[in-house]
C-alpha cells in the first residue's frame, strides 16, 4: 500500500512554522493520507500507538506490522512543533527528548539521524500495512537501503522485538500531563 501527501498542506505548514519563527529546515514529516482521503494515523492515534509500544515494547514482540507503525508515528510526533486537538496549541516542553528518542530508535533500526522523516514515516507505514497482510516482499521494498541500513530482512527482525527505549517516558511525559489536564492524581509528578 503507498499512501500520499497533500503538497498543498506541506506548503501551508512551512509557511506556518516560517510564520512562527520556526526553522522550515525542521525534519518534519506530514502525515501520509490514505486513498479515500483520510489521514493514514490521526495526531491521537499516533501518540496512542506510539505511546503503548515504545513505553511497553513487549506488546509488539512478535508483531513487526504494530511496530512499524508506531515508530512511523513517533518519528512523526518528534517532528511536529505544535500539537492540536485534546492538546490544544501545546508545544513539548521537552522537544530534546522528542529527538532523544527518535534518534535513539532511528539507530536501533539503522536509520540515519538526518534523514528525512517524510521517508522513514512513509516507509514504516506502508512495511506496516504489507506486514499486517502478511507481505514480506511488499514490506522488503519499503525497508531498503541506505534508508534503513539493517536490510529489510534485519529490520522486520528488529521490529519483531523492540528494546526499552531509555528516552520513552521523557519524551511521553509531557503529553501525559498535559492530556489529562484537570484530572491530576497525586501518582502523576508535576500535575
Amino acid at each position: 500500500m503507498r499512501f500520499r501527501t497533500i503538497g498543498g498542506l506541506a506548503l501551508l505548514a512551512s509557511l506556518t512554522l516560517a510564520g512562527c519563527g520556526v526553522s522550515s529546515g525542521y525534519n518534519t514529516a506530514q502525515m501520509p493520507y490514505l486513498a479515500s482521503g483520510a489521514p493514514a494515523m490521526t495526531q491521537n492515534d499516533a501518540i496512542a500507538v506510539s505511546a503503548w509500544v515504545l513505553k511497553n515494547p513487549g506488546v509488539a514482540h512478535g508483531d513487526p506490522a504494530l511496530a512499524a507503525r508506531a515508530i512511523a508515528a513517533e518519528d512523526w510526533l518528534a517532528g511536529q512543533v505544535f500539537l492540536t486537538g485534546n492538546f490544544d496549541t501545546y508545544a513539548p516542553a521537552r522537544i530534546v527528548y522528542w529527538q532523544l528518542l527518535r534518534n535513539e530508535v532511528r539507530s536501533y533500526l539503522g536509520i540515519p539521524t538526518d534523514a528525512p522523516s517524510q521517508l522513514v514515516v512513509e516507509r514504516l507505514l506502508s512495511a506496516s500495512a504489507a506486514l499486517s497482510q502478511h507481505d514480506e516482499s511488499a514490506a522488503a521494498s519499503d525497508l531498503q537501503l541506505p534508508a534503513f541500513g539493517l536490510g529489510p530482512t534485519r529490520t522486520i527482525a528488529a521490529l519483531s522485538n523492540l528494546p526499552v527505549f531509555s528516552q520513552a517516558d521523557r519524551a511521553f511525559a509531557d503529553l501525559t500531563r498535559n492530556g489529562n489536564r484537570g484530572t491530576c492524581r497525586e501518582n502523576m509528578p508535576n500535575c
